[in-house]
């Protein structure tokens, strides 16, 4: 797990498999040891925020400005791939979920 100073975090970026497409997305948290980003339960993929897009030749169509500092880390990557990257700035509030409200 990638130790971020207080003026960076840590952020993990998962590419979703898909059919015809790969989504990109920004989880705001490092995984713990052997946790991958299919693991966490619904409520936390709320949290994701979708940062790029990747064609059925894995070839990145779009990315958000933010991050296209990792376009040529995440051009060619299949679906199910994820990793972690230090990003400038504190990172986001995360808030509470209750996985066990009805």
């Amino acid at each position: 797990m990638t130790t971020a100073s207080p003026q960076t975090h840590t952020e993990t970026i998962y590419v979703a498999p898909g059919r015809a497409q790969c989504r990109v997305y920004a989880i705001p948290h490092g995984m713990r040891p052997n946790q991958a980003p299919r693991d966490l339960a619904a409520p936390y993929q709320d949290l994701w925020r979708e940062i790029g897009l990747l064609n059925p030749k894995l070839e990145l169509v779009c990315i958000e400005p933010a991050y296209a500092d990792l376009s040529d880390d995440i051009a060619g990557l299949m679906g199910g791939t994820y990793f972690e990257t230090t990003r400038p700035g504190e990172a986001p509030e995360l808030p509470k979920v209750n996985l066990c409200a009805a």
